[in-house]
């Protein structure tokens, strides 16, 4: 199709033609999206201006997977097209797909932060409406933590939301082991250390899955206390680091902690560490 090859060639002066000699052009679904979505996929300023102009109204039109045109540039990563479609109608940011994605959300999912930064600066308050933890969550998830600053010095609250697993985005830093997002989270609120999502494991029990010494040595210093608390198995971290192999944490726990009886405990099961170094040929225990 003819203006399908304009659009990806970025070639503005064929796309006139085209329109030209038929702007209903401009109206036809390419597949199961428009020549907006198409040109904005693409970063193709010069074309989402002509659109613009000639069709103001397909700023809000949706594909099939019910995103509008600031979807795609955000997805994408194309900063002037996002300027371009908010000048036109600010609202299309608060238009979710259905996945219940917003803009942002994909901004941030796929480290786009001079996109996610205009963002923040004209539609903060769509982060109270629509995307609540998850535009954090999938920033931490990313080891993004230039993105995750930028949401946290525009709602600081958003640290203290649970997603649907019922973790806080410290779950998910200790959880993939990163390091300096944790410690920024940590530093905000210390207490988050002593709440469990819904598997029933603290953000200390995944950072001794995960194995990550500097985390834990991160916890030692500020919530030395949160490594008393168990999981909904009655394990400690001790279990969780010989359950899952990490044989550097089980070190370092063993050398940093004055707990002995964590040694003998027994979980719910009646295993102590030993018995589970038995179980998972863990002989270096």
């Amino acid at each position: 199709m003819a203006v399908t090859q304009a659009i990806v060639e970025n070639n503005i002066n064929a796309l006139k033609d085209i329109i030209e000699q038929d702007e209903q052009v401009l109206e036809r679904r390419i597949g199961n999206t428009t020549v907006l979505h198409l040109a904005s996929r693409f970063g193709n300023a010069q074309q989402v201006s002509l659109i613009l102009e000639l069709r103001p109204e397909m700023v809000i039109a949706e594909n099939a997977n019910s995103e509008s045109p600031i979807h795609e540039a955000c997805r994408m990563g194309h900063e002037r097209v996002v300027r371009m479609l908010m000048e036109k109608n600010p609202w299309v940011a608060s238009k979710l797909n259905r996945e219940d994605q917003s803009a942002l959300f994909l901004a941030c999912s796929y480290g786009h932060l001079s996109v996610v930064e205009y963002l923040l600066n004209h539609t903060s308050w769509l982060l109270d409406i629509v995307d609540q933890a998850a535009c954090l969550h999938v920033s931490v998830a990313k080891g993004r933590t230039d993105i995750a600053k930028k949401l946290l010095e525009k709602c600081t609250d958003l640290a203290n939301l649970n997603d649907i697993d019922g973790s806080l985005a410290l779950h998910c830093a200790c959880r993939k082991g990163e390091l300096e997002i944790s410690k920024m989270l940590f530093g905000m609120n210390p207490d988050q250390a002593l709440q469990f999502d819904t598997n029933g494991y603290t953000p200390l029990h995944l950072a001794a899955i995960n194995g990550n010494v500097a985390i834990l040595q991160e916890f030692e210093s500020i919530a030395p206390f949160s490594f008393l608390i168990l999981t909904k198995h009655g394990e400690n971290v001790f279990h969780l680091s010989v359950r899952f192999k990490r044989f550097d944490a089980f070190k370092f726990l063993a050398s940093s902690r004055k707990d002995t009886y964590l040694f003998y405990q027994p979980d719910k099961f009646g295993n102590t560490i030993q018995h589970l170094a038995q179980m998972e040929g863990f002989h270096q225990v």
